[in-house]
This record gives C-alpha cells, sequence and structure tokens, in this order.
C-alpha cells in the first residue's frame, strides 16, 4: 500500500488538522507484535520483532549511504518515494528519516520523523532506545523545556535507569534556567553521588556554554506554514571574497506543492549585484515541508521573504 510521508547535537551528547502534506510521514495505527504493558527495554527485547522486506531493507539501507556520503537531498527523495506495505516499514522509513534530517542538522524535522517513528512501537528495542534519547535531545536544542522533562522520565522508566551522565545535566540545565532552585538542589545532589560525577559535571560545563532559548509552546508541534526541511550554505562569491567584500541580499519567493522555491525574485541587495546569483543558486536547492489546502495549494506559501548575509567574520 501507498502511504504518504508525514510529517547541533551538543558535543558532550550522542553525537494536522485535516491538511494534506508534502513529505508528510508515514502513520502508525496500532501496536506491535507483543505488548509489554509498560513498555520497558528488557520486556522489548524479548517481543519478536516486526518483519522488514528485503526491498525496503535495500533501500532504507541505500539511503543510509547516500547520506553518510552527504546526499542529504536524495536520500530524502529516495526515503519519500517508498511506498510500505506495512507499519513496521512505516516506522523504519520514519526512524531512517530522523536520523538522515540528522545528519543535516534540522531538529525540528528530526523531532517530526521520530515521533512518527516511535509512535506504534514498531522498532527493534536498540532502535527505540535510541532514538528516544535523540528525540528528547532535539527537542531540547530547540528549547521544549518542560517536554524534554517528561521525555527525560520517560527514557529511564524505559531503560529501567534512575540516572544518566548526560541526562541528568541537560536537567540540571533546564532547572537553571526555569530557576527551579529545587530541582536544582536535588539535581547537584544527584549528581555528586554519582560515581561518573566528574563527566556529568563535564556535560554540565559544556551545556553552560550554550545559550538555549526556552520555546514559547509548552511541546513540539509544526506549524501550518511551510518549514524548511533541506537547506545548503550560501557560497562566498570568490571575488567579493577576494575584495573584502560584505553585504546581504533579500528575496522573495514561492513555494510549490512539493516543497520547492520558486518564482525568486530579489527584494534588496547591497552591493546591489554582487551576491544575487550566490544567494538564488543557493534557496532554488532548500526544500520545505509543506501543507496543502483543500484546493491542493500550499497554506501560507506564497510571497514568502529570507535574507541572506555575508561577512568576513560570520
Amino acid at each position: 500500500m501507498k502511504i504518504k510521508l508525514l510529517c547541533l547535537q551538543l558535543a558532550a551528547f550522542i553525537a494536522l488538522s485535516g491538511c494534506q502534506s508534502s513529505g508528510q510521514s508515514h502513520r502508525a495505527t496500532a501496536g506491535a507484535i507483543g505488548h509489554c504493558n509498560p513498555l520497558t527495554y528488557q520486556c522489548h527485547q524479548q517481543r519478536e520483532n516486526s518483519p522488514i522486506s528485503k526491498s525496503i531493507q535495500v533501500k532504507l539501507e541505500r539511503a543510509n549511504a547516500l547520506s553518510r556520503s552527504g546526499k542529504i537531498l536524495p536520500a530524502i527523495a529516495l526515503l519519500e518515494g517508498l511506498a510500505p506495505s506495512s507499519e513496521a516499514e512505516v516506522a523504519a522509513i520514519n526512524h531512517q528519516l530522523a536520523l538522515v534530517h540528522d545528519q543535516n542538522q534540522m531538529d525540528h524535522m528530526v523531532v517530526y520523523y521520530a515521533q512518527a517513528a516511535l509512535s506504534g512501537q514498531h522498532l527493534d528495542p536498540e532502535k527505540h532506545a535510541t532514538l528516544l534519547r535523540l528525540e528528547l535531545l532535539r527537542l531540547f536544542r530547540l528549547g521544549y523545556f518542560d517536554e524534554v522533562k517528561g521525555k527525560i522520565s520517560a527514557y529511564y522508566a524505559y531503560m529501567g535507569i534512575t540516572a544518566d551522565r548526560y541526562l541528568d545535566p541537560v536537567l540540571l540545565y533546564i532547572a537553571l534556567q526555569q530557576d527551579d532552585k529545587a530541582a536544582m538542589s536535588a539535581l547537584r545532589e544527584k549528581m555528586n553521588k554519582s560515581p561518573e560525577k566528574s563527566d556529568s559535571y563535564a556535560s554540565f560545563v559544556a551545556l553552560t556554554s550554550v545559550k538555549i532559548e526556552q520555546a514559547t509552546e509548552p511541546t513540539f508541534s509544526l506549524p501550518d506554514k511551510p518549514v524548511i526541511k533541506y537547506r545548503v550554505p550560501y557560497d562566498y562569491p570568490k571575488e567579493a571574497l577576494y575584495q573584502g567584500i560584505q553585504g546581504q541580499l533579500s528575496l522573495q519567493f514561492d513555494i510549490d506543492n512539493q516543497g520547492k522555491p520558486v518564482n525568486i525574485t530579489v527584494v534588496e541587495s547591497s552591493p546591489e549585484g554582487v551576491f544575487d546569483q550566490a544567494g538564488i543558486d543557493a534557496l532554488t536547492q532548500w526544500r520545505y515541508l509543506v501543507k496543502l489546502d483543500m484546493n491542493g495549494k500550499v497554506i501560507e506559501g506564497q510571497a514568502l521573504n529570507i535574507e541572506f548575509r555575508w561577512g568576513l567574520n560570520y
């Protein structure tokens, strides 16, 4: 069956309302083989793994090879074009999409596909555990602090642990940002008693060197408007770089129902004409996750604006 695709890791860590969507994630609707209530890693290991067809497995491996060689967009296109025949294959594709987007540092897309992959409990325990951890770390980087606290608690319950030398510092960072003195005191006491105390505090120090703003919404969700799912950096024109010229470029564009920027026009360019082509060339390669209205039109996909800046110290 053809199912529509739905919809910086920090150095211290592991490395829709009825609208249609382009690049949408596969959705699982039923439980996996066997039952665990609650689902724990130990119980999960004893369940029969959901089967994946050889043809899908070969393409998943191909997508993985493409992404590892830096060919992110071809990998995404390959995965989004697959036609899974079971919910296990749906989960496997979403799992690989999460990993591919993580290589391109698209945190919101990582969370999006991770949540879709985890929802049906069809992954094997190793992949399930790894994706739980990846999801919460990317949520943390996006600033969803309250959601992260719940995710860490759920991860600990799944793994059957009460502490983690990398995740306890995340909780301490959140407590510090939220000025939660009781939580800070409890976490410091917990970390002080840990045999991995030095590693935990080293991780916390690494975290404090980065400012993460708390998200305005309590939980993660993608908006109806287009969201970047793939981007490439814009080049610095060689002649401008050689002459030490700095500048900026404002572009306006539409997005088609495949998520491609089209009708790109220059709104403002300084110095005039110097950076135009570099900016247009980069934007042309970007891709967006879009939602379509009842008429097949991209929601909020017209007259979008973006600004690029070129500076010798950027």
